[in-house]
């Protein structure tokens, strides 16, 4: 079974923190190569985890540390019959999610049923990083018009619900549960 944690760490733990961003760079375009390879025959195996390296090391010459180290980390992939899309996926994720962790960054994902304004985003962005105590938030807004109204927000696996969507259900809830007869005490 893959546990793109376990290799994430790996890759974290090898790379000196200057080189990290770059490296994760250079990592998601290696990582996309690979997939489109794969979609020629299955990237599997010592033979095509070799026959990968070089391909790479051709056409990037003169690598630096975070590429040299992303480079492996493919190749090891590939041998050890670890690669598809779905696990360099989520890999990339583990990766961020790491790098994002050691530099207090957190990542928040805002549902909205329109565009959210520039100052909306500025102003949520520091209302979070005051409240989660980060030293910077990484917004990714989404449109749902479904949300009619309002917003949600995603802060890793916690998720704050502030749609129009949501308070309606509730309050239909709330009055499917008054028994009838009882509205005149409300």
């Amino acid at each position: 079974m893959f546990a793109p944690e376990r290799y994430a760490q790996a890759f974290i733990d090898v790379i000196e923190e200057k080189d990290l961003d770059e490296g994760l760079e250079t990592l998601k375009i290696l990582l996309g190569f690979a997939e489109k390879l794969e979609k020629k025959g299955p990237l599997s195996g010592k033979a095509q985890g070799k026959r990968l390296e070089r391909v790479i090391r051709t056409a990037v010459k003169g690598c630096t540390p975070g590429g040299e180290y992303a480079c492996r980390l493919v190749v090891l992939l590939v041998e050890r019959r670890c690669f598809t899309a779905r696990n360099s996926r989520m890999l990339l994720r583990a990766v961020e999610d790491l790098r994002n962790k050691s530099r207090n960054i957190v990542t928040v994902i805002l549902d909205a049923s329109d565009p959210p304004d520039e100052a909306f985003l500025k102003s949520l962005g520091e209302a979070l990083k005051r409240s989660l105590g980060a030293s910077e938030i990484n917004l990714i807004p989404r449109i749902i018009p479904e949300l009619l109204g309002g917003y949600r927000l995603h802060i890793g696996s916690r998720l704050v619900d502030a749609s129009l969507r949501f308070l309606l259900k509730n309050m239909a809830a709330h009055l499917h549960s008054i028994p009838p007869g009882t509205g005149d005490r409300i």
